[in-house]
């Protein structure tokens, strides 16, 4: 009986180290579970909440009837470290016949007030919407990084009253991985017995294992210096500025109007800018800084003049300290669509000298006329 008690503890030790790695593997996590019946933890002006069924959700879902300006969310959510996760995502309903703007705001360990909490906008289209927010372009109200080791509190906003929505489960998706629990004493020598000791329910276990291996220890894991990243591959593509899911630019200058449109000649959600004279819309510390092996950026527009419209996109990187050393690249848009494609390989800066694409600071698009521009999405493609 000893014998059997001692196998049902090594047993459920194999049980649960197979569990971690399970998950560890899954790189997800649940914020919250709407499906399992889970109600969000914190509300702000009076949304009415209620469990609902839709079967474009997949069944359980959560209605939200929002107020002018009403919020739900989760304050002291279980999971607070967001470091290690690429996207949070979340299917979303709308009901109406018209698109359906909110917003996404993360309070977290840097936020102290309005312009260090981290807002995303999103536009729902009618009908269902998948949405997908990568955390690596989440920026603050200021334009300043969030830190998401510990946040704080979540919640999902909305400035239209009586605006309805279903929401299914938000989760958080990528590399993340539960906390790594403490390390098991090592063999004494390559192919030795292993010591396990401490509780399993309420029986003490003090146990020797020996004979589970071909007699080779473990190596130890080498201590190396992180990796500088690799040029893009050939044919690679990666997403400047997702408008399409709901990104929005995180840096502006000279007041432009900037708001989150639907125009079905540019695939759906667009990006809506109303320019004031040498205003501007972008992207600074944030997203991917790399652009090394990347051919050419690409994105599409309409301009909504009768006229020709000259914008400016601009490129600030790791070698530039002024004018002379950053990249200008004036583009014509004609009235209408325009599918732009800019080149990156073998771009110069105003002074002629070579740019340092391997840090991008920040870009952004500016215009020197008073004028309205939809943007599509900003997309970096590998050479050939």
């Amino acid at each position: 009986m000893r014998t059997r008690k001692w196998l049902v503890v090594l047993a459920s030790c194999v049980a649960t180290l197979a569990a971690v790695a399970g998950s560890a593997r899954a790189g997800s996590a649940t914020l919250l579970a709407v499906s399992k019946g889970q109600m969000p933890g914190d509300t702000n002006a009076d949304p009415q909440l209620s469990l609902a069924e839709q079967a474009e959700l997949g069944g359980a879902c959560l209605k939200v009837v929002f107020a002018q300006g009403s919020a739900f969310g989760e304050t002291r959510p279980k999971i607070t470290d967001w470091t290690a996760f690429r996207t949070v995502k979340f299917d979303a309903f709308n009901p109406s016949d018209k698109p359906v703007s909110l917003s996404l705001c993360v309070r977290h360990k840097g936020t102290t007030g309005y312009p260090t909490r981290a807002d995303s906008s999103l536009m729902l289209k009618p009908g269902k919407n998948s949405i997908a927010i990568a955390l690596a372009n989440v920026a603050n109200v200021d334009g300043s990084r969030p830190d998401l080791s510990q946040v704080r509190h979540w919640y999902v906003t909305c400035d239209a009253a009586n605006t309805t929505v279903l929401f299914g489960d938000f989760t958080l998706e990528g590399e993340g991985a539960p906390a790594a629990a403490p390390a098991a004493q090592a063999p004494a020598a390559a192919g030795g017995p292993i010591k396990i000791t401490g509780k399993t329910g309420d029986m003490a276990v003090d146990l020797t294992v020996s004979g589970l291996g071909p007699g080779t220890a473990p190596a130890a894991p080498a201590t190396t210096q992180p990796a500088t990243p690799a040029p893009a591959a050939a044919g690679a593509k990666a997403t400047l500025l997702g408008i399409s899911k709901g990104s929005m630019p995180n840096d502006t200058n000279g007041d432009p109007q900037v708001a989150l449109d639907d125009k079905a000649e540019l695939g759906g959600v667009c990006l809506k800018v109303t320019f004031a004279k040498g205003a501007s819309f972008g992207m600074s510390r944030a997203g991917l800084k790399d652009w090394r092996g990347y051919a050419n950026l690409r994105f599409a527009a309409i301009n909504t003049g009768k006229a020709p419209l000259t914008v400016t996109f601009t490129v600030k990187h790791a070698g530039s300290k002024n004018f002379g050393t950053r990249v200008d690249k004036d583009l014509v848009l004609a009235p209408g669509k325009n599918e732009i494609v800019v080149p990156i390989a073998g771009a110069a800066n105003n002074d002629g000298s070579a740019p340092d694409f391997s840090s991008i600071n920040q870009w952004y698009i500016a215009c020197e006329s008073e004028a309205t521009v939809l943007f599509g999405d900003f997309i970096l493609e590998g050479g050939k």
